[in-house]
This record gives structure tokens, sequence and C-alpha cells, in this order.
């Protein structure tokens, strides 16, 4: 719910969300922090002027009442001993520098839950509520069914699967290029020693030596 739908429900109404004493300030503070904020509740306090030491601080930031601070709608406005024994407690609509107005229950005592201006007078300060971080709901793993060999098989899997075949493919492929240019390089050679060897065979046959001498000399040069 938010703080308008609030207003709308309990304005001109009595909230007395303990049971207890009629319609008081904290009973509207604590309505409010249920019904909009859906925060666990601050202790038990004598008075309203005590929730500013006794408020979760793992849910709320507070801020000190000062010349150049002022609240924002929504937040929780808090006054000291100077409006009455107790303090008081409302939640801010609107503000500026000078003013604010928040919606209240027993300001002036006795009136039931309406929007009352205020001054900044024997205000101790404001709580703000934290922002709510929801955590990222746990996501269900997809899963496709491969057939043999496979079987069912998230996608997750799948996918760390096909990433280590494409790994395999890229080493195969840097084996085939080094086998290739290992390859070329016997050809080479072996052209060379087919060049070196018609070289040796011109040379002789120039020194009139016979096919059987050659035959011998090609055996020992393969």
């Amino acid at each position: 719910m938010t703080l308008d739908e609030l207003i709308t429900k309990y304005n001109g109404k009595g909230i007395d969300f303990d049971n207890y004493y009629g319609f008081q300030c904290m009973d509207l503070y604590r309505q409010y922090v249920k019904e909009c904020l859906g925060l666990p509740q601050s202790p038990a306090v004598a008075g309203a002027k005590n929730v500013w030491d006794t408020y979760l601080k793992d849910k709320y930031d507070r801020f000190d009442n000062s010349p150049t601070a002022v609240p924002i709608k929504g937040d929780i406005i808090i006054w000291g001993e100077g409006a009455g024994t107790y303090g008081h407690i409302a939640i801010c609509t609107d503000a500026n520098i000078n003013d604010l107005k928040s919606f209240d229950q027993n300001w002036p005592v006795g009136s039931l839950c309406h929007i009352q201006p205020h001054n900044y007078t024997n205000i101790l300060g404001w709580l703000r509520a934290k922002p709510v971080v929801n955590p990222e709901p746990p996501q269900t793993p997809v899963k496709i069914d491969l057939g043999e060999p496979y079987g069912i098989l998230e996608v997750q899997a799948i996918k760390s699967m096909l990433s280590d075949k494409d790994r395999d493919i890229r080493s195969k492929n840097e084996e085939m290029e080094d086998l290739k240019n290992y390859v070329g390089n016997l050809e080479s050679i072996n052209n060379a020693r087919g060049d070196l060897l018609n070289n040796i065979i011109g040379i002789v046959f120039g020194k009139g030596w016979t096919w059987t001498k050659i035959a011998n000399l090609k055996k020992l040069l393969a």
C-alpha cells in the first residue's frame, strides 16, 4: 500500500493499532510501518519520542533536524519533549526548508487521522526506510533431450560440451596446419634432393660412369 492509499483509507478515522489507550500517534505510525513499509515493528516504548533511539537501524536511516535538512514524503517525523511529555510521531506528506505537512493522529490532542501543517520546532529528526534489495529469483535450469547417447542435459552443460568441442576442433586445425607445413617442407627437401641427384647423374655421365655405378650412387643418396 502507498502512503496516498493509506491516507485515503484512514483520513478522518481513528487507528488503535495495539488496542490500548485509544487513538494515539504511535498507532498511526505502527499502522504505516505494517501496511506501507512492510517492515518489523520497532520495540515498545513509553512515548513516541523514544522511537528516535529505538528505531531498527538495519531498516532505517536517521536524519537529524537541521536548518538545511528537509524530509521527503514517507519519512517518519519524530518530535521531542517540547511537543509534550511523550513527544509525537507522524508521516511526512510534503516539506520544504521552512515548514512541512504530515499525516497525523492525536495532534491536536484527541484528533483523528488527518493532514496537519507543522513548523520544525521541537522536531528531533526523521527516519527513512532503507531501499529494499530483492534477491534475484533462482533460475530454473533449461534442459534439452539430445537423444542417445547423451539423453537429457541442462543447457549450461551443453554449452560447456560445445565449448570443449570447439577448443578441440581449433587444436586439431592447428595440428593439421603444422602437418601441412611439415609435408611441404618434406616435399621441398625431396625436390632439392632430386635436383641434386640429377645434377650428380649429369656429372657422372660426363665422366663416363657405367649404369651400375650410377645405380649404386642413387641407392646411396636415396
